[in-house]
């Protein structure tokens, strides 16, 4: 099988600096209907650049998985992911791809937030009531960067999309692929009222970012348990869908599923809640609200357009964002040990090499790169273990914390080599910042 038959990228967003391939390095299933991700995308009289170049694999490499690769991601465009990838590549990456930090080293920074539920009249219709409760919590986000046009620097808008308020102190709860590429944020209150807003921290893997305006008194949404949500319950989403002209909007319809196991472009999975309240480019990072008036998922995907299919949104579960937002606030990071390869399996023993996986691409400026590991090497072993899928290499890293090293052994141009390699932050080396 061709890499290209069960790959796919973003054509359509600026790129900044992209991993070295050999294919491409955006896992799809043949036959599977994507989702993606889509904050709402002003269109810019500048013209978009050039797609990702690609580059056709020797071989038959199959099993593509991502080592906490590179990402050459904007907020700008698609995110395209596909569910149950696992028959293609093997178990589920986001609960092996790191392990979390020790939570003894952050609880007794952990702030609280979440703000009080608002009372409910049973009596009276409920979803008027929690849009007038809730909806002040939830705001729009404008991204923005200073770029060249016609040889003056400007600040053009990029992307926009939402968020929710968690503190009463401004912390602010998005998507990370809202505000991936922006330099300058901008928070639009439900009044209309404009704050400039700074990027306190962010995780790729599970695509939370926590945002900050300095303003006192705001309203916080209540968060409430996740765990307990049942199929079939009532939620509304409240987002800011195609940007600040239907700012504020409110859908209803009910959680579909749980649990649904979902990868992104960016190469992790983690479960949603599904969901068909309507849910549209701009509304990442919005809310997903029960009966009750509290936040129970965080709105980030919905199929494709060009997919006949509707009413298929999808929610990150607040009790897995809750603890993510909590050390964000807390320390500004959640250190997430990586290497910045991709690998896939070479089942042809192309180049006469000895059985191991092969290195797909590099994170340009990464701790593989740096270290000389290059793209078509070979992995045989790492710390001595043999190496024969990209679980092995999964689980290999899951070992180490950021700043150990491992000693990759490879095959390169007939010669086995050894490559010390020093973990790094995905969340540092993963971005371009």
């Amino acid at each position: 099988m061709d890499t290209n038959d069960i790959n796919a990228y973003r054509d359509d967003t600026p790129q900044g600096d992209q991993t070295e391939q050999a294919g491409t390095a955006r896992p799809l299933m043949p036959d599977v209907p994507p989702v993606y991700h889509q904050p709402y995308t002003p269109q810019q009289s500048w013209p978009p650049p050039p797609p990702p170049r690609k580059r056709k694999g020797k071989g038959a490499l199959i099993a593509l998985m991502l080592v906490l690769c590179f990402l050459g991601g904007t907020a700008l465009g698609t995110f395209v992911v596909a569910p149950n990838l696992d028959e293609i590549i093997g178990p589920q990456v986001a609960e092996i791809i790191t392990p979390q930090p020790d939570e003894n080293d952050v609880i007794a920074q952990m702030p609280e937030i979440g703000g009080e539920a608002p009372f409910i009249d049973r009596n009276r219709d409920t979803i008027p009531q929690i849009a007038k409760e809730v909806g002040p919590a939830v705001v729009g986000i404008s991204v923005s960067a200073e770029q060249t046009l016609r040889g003056q620097a400007e600040n053009i808008e990029l992307g926009s999309g939402s968020g929710i308020i968690v503190t009463t102190d401004g912390y602010i709860v998005t998507n990370y692929h809202v505000v991936e590429v922006g330099e300058f944020f901008t928070v639009t209150l439900t009044d209309g009222t404009e704050y400039d807003a700074d990027l306190i921290g962010w995780d790729i893997v599970t695509d939370l970012a926590v945002i900050k305006v300095d303003v006192e008194g705001l309203v916080a949404a209540a968060l409430g348990n996740s765990n307990t949500v049942e199929v079939g319950e009532t939620v509304i989403a409240i987002g800011n869908p195609f940007g600040s002209a239907f700012a504020s909007s409110v859908t209803a319809g009910i959680v579909s599923a749980l649990n649904r196991d979902i990868w992104t472009e960016s190469g992790f999975n983690q479960m949603y809640i599904q969901t068909d309240a309507a849910i549209n480019r701009g509304n990442s990072g919005g809310a997903l609200i029960n009966m009750r008036g509290e936040v129970i998922g965080i709105n980030t995907l919905k199929m494709v357009p060009d997919i006949t299919a509707e009413g298929l949104g999808f929610a990150i579960p607040i009790s897995t964002a809750e603890p993510i937002i909590q050390q964000l606030i807390a320390t500004g990071s959640m250190p997430r040990p990586g290497v910045g390869i991709t690998v896939a399996v070479d089942d042809t023993g192309q180049n006469g090499a000895p059985a191991g996986v092969v290195v797909a691409s590099v994170a340009r400026g990464g701790p593989a790169d740096l270290s000389g590991l290059k793209v078509e090497d070979v992995i045989l072993s790492i710390d001595g273990t043999a190496i024969a899928t990209p679980q092995d290499v999964q689980d290999q890293i899951k070992r180490k914390a950021v700043g150990d090293t491992l000693v990759m052994n490879v095959w390169r141009s007939g010669h086995q080599i050894d490559v010390t390699v020093t973990i790094g932050d995905f969340n540092v080396f993963g971005v371009g910042r």
